[in-house]
């Protein structure tokens, strides 16, 4: 093993599927380096995949949509609404961005006429009105104007 800082515990093996080891290796248990995750609702590749609403789709989505509308890229432009929870940016003069990674709900009110008139594109808890952006628990909205 090597000395100094190691990252190990924080690693577990890839759980492909819910099989031997995870579908990680076919290999004793006692002989991975690292456990893999004991607990039977671990989550897992082929679960992610079978559920359409999981992160690994969110991610996905998340991705196809940013390589769709260069606005979201590191070329579009940026203005901070609110540096606090929630998150709120305007990226590219055209998407509002909300991100809310706090355990609590948090209510921004606006006076922005262009956010009234906001189209949800992909979000999770995040509702915004002529008046406010409620951002639920962990929560995130990019919503085109």
């Amino acid at each position: 093993m090597v000395s100094g800082y190691n990252r190990a515990g924080s690693r577990t093996p890839m759980q492909w599927d819910p099989g031997p080891n995870a579908g990680f290796s076919a290999a004793p248990a006692a002989s991975l380096y690292l456990m893999v995750d004991p607990d039977p609702q671990r989550p897992t590749v082929a679960g992610q995949r079978a559920d359409q609403n999981s992160l690994l789709h969110t991610v996905k989505d998340l991705i196809a949509l940013r390589r769709a509308r260069p606005e979201l890229g590191p070329g579009g432009s940026l203005e901070i609404l609110h540096d606090a929870y929630p998150l709120a940016y305007l990226r590219g003069g055209r998407f509002l961005v909300i991100i809310n990674p706090c355990g609590r709900a948090h209510v921004l009110p606006h006076d922005r006429p262009e956010l009234a008139g906001a189209t949800a594109v992909k979000h999770a808890g995040v509702n915004v009105d002529q008046a406010t952006i409620t951002a639920g628990p962990f929560s995130f909205g990019i919503f085109h104007l």
